[in-house]
């Protein structure tokens, strides 16, 4: 039985790195110096001072005439733009704003629509009860990247409607990101238990769900 488990698992995670190797996108500056495995933990400012370092490129600060001269274009586009825009169209986009689902909103009309108790949902998503709590509470809160995908999966929402929370929250998943390839992967076979999730990213080294929460 034991084997069986084994196999089964080793079967998964071959099944997951021919999915990474398919999916993920590489940033050619990356692949070009080597690296090539995962950037999850790597911020978007360090990959591009990283970039400037491996290129030798030195930013000098243009001359104030210079800058001017650059603003120009910009300033002139931006008033164009605005005096093309009819005030009805910028009214109706600010007002469609306005009107888009909090994380907050979302999350609880998503429990409604399964039928879940706010406590099955917290506890199938490994999220402490102060946590939901104070989610539920603030409307404006932004949870973690982490939170949301676990609330997620534990609503075993579509691909769709995952990308609609994670956006709700200001979020998206990459694919240049190797966490982000594993959390599509586990939604694409329907994986959706944190415990197993985590075993996949534990696996390939990447942080586990619980442990960045918020």
């Amino acid at each position: 039985m034991m084997k069986k488990d084994e196999d089964g698992k080793s079967l998964l995670l071959e099944a997951l790195d021919r999915y990474i190797a398919k999916n993920q996108i590489i940033p050619d500056f990356l692949a070009s110096q080597g690296i090539i495995g995962s950037v999850s933990a790597i911020s978007f400012e360090k990959v591009e001072s990283y970039r400037l370092r491996s290129e030798n490129v030195v930013r000098e600060e243009p001359a104030y005439e210079e800058q001017e001269a650059s603003m120009l274009p910009r300033k002139a586009s931006k008033k164009r733009l605005l005096k093309e825009k009819p005030d009805s169209d910028i009214s109706s986009y600010i007002e469609i704003q306005k009107n888009k689902e909090t994380f907050s909103v979302m999350l609880d009309r998503l429990r409604k629509e399964r039928g879940l108790e706010s406590p099955e949902l917290y506890k199938a998503a490994d999220i402490d009860r102060k946590l939901y709590s104070r989610i539920m509470g603030e409307r404006a809160y932004k949870p973690s990247k982490n939170t949301v995908i676990s609330f997620g999966l534990a609503l075993k929402l579509s691909d769709s409607e995952m990308d609609a929370l994670l956006e709700s929250a200001g979020y998206t998943l990459s694919r240049s990101v190797i966490f982000d390839l594993i959390i599509s992967f586990c939604m694409e076979n329907m994986i959706y238990s944190i415990p197993e999730v985590n075993a996949l990213l534990l696996a390939r080294k990447e942080p586990l769900l619980r442990q960045a929460a918020r």
